[in-house]
């Protein structure tokens, strides 16, 4: 068989063409599916990173205090939380952008738990101060009913001892009695009365 040295060179090079097309096209299809799949992860995490701190934002809605000093650390983390939520809506980033914001979610969510936890023991304590101070009223109103009760008495005792102040006694008759055979006999001396009758 002759073989044609300029048609066996162009056959070579049209395989080795094929070859490189095909090997080209290949790894351009990973490419573009590796591509694929990380934006997808993107968007999966920026959408759950908005989502937990849209979470914390809600949490933090829902807190109301009455002192200042936590509230206005409830103010200030909310406003962190919002500020990196409009930054992730905004932003397209990578990995270590969204990472990094992972990590601040990290850090909000346990400042979030830390207030959430002071809160709840303020409330704990409030309500054990409540309670304290029913208890108190309580016992204050008690009290309170028994001074009535012992100035009452004591009114109703006072003027009995200026009646009793007003009476006199006077024409004793003090007579001095002894037994005798089961029969009452008036007697004279001190040392044989055995029974003494006043009359007033």
């Amino acid at each position: 068989m002759i073989v044609n040295p300029q048609l066996f060179n162009y056959r070579l090079i049209t395989g080795s063409l094929i070859v490189a097309l095909a090997v080209l096209s290949i790894f351009s299809v990973n490419s573009y599916l590796e591509s694929e799949a990380t934006q997808d992860f993107l968007d999966q995490e920026r959408k759950l990173i908005s989502t937990e701190l849209k979470e914390i934002i809600g949490q933090y809605d829902s807190v109301s205090v009455e002192n200042q000093n936590l509230q206005s650390e409830i103010v200030e983390a909310k406003s962190l939380a919002q500020a990196a939520l409009d930054s992730i809506e905004i932003l397209q980033g990578d990995i270590e952008v969204y990472s990094k914001y992972r990590q601040q979610v990290s850090k909000l969510r346990q400042q979030n738990l830390q207030l959430l936890s002071s809160v709840e023991n303020l409330e704990q304590s409030n309500q054990e101060l409540q309670t304290e101070n029913q208890r108190t009223l309580e016992l204050l109103r008690s009290e309170e009913l028994v001074t009535k009760a012992l100035k009452s008495e004591n009114a109703e005792l006072e003027s009995s001892l200026e009646i009793a102040a007003r009476l006199r006694a006077t024409n004793f008759q003090i007579k001095a009695f002894t037994f005798n055979k089961g029969k009452r006999i008036e007697t004279k001396r001190a040392v044989n009365a055995e029974n003494i009758e006043v009359c007033l």
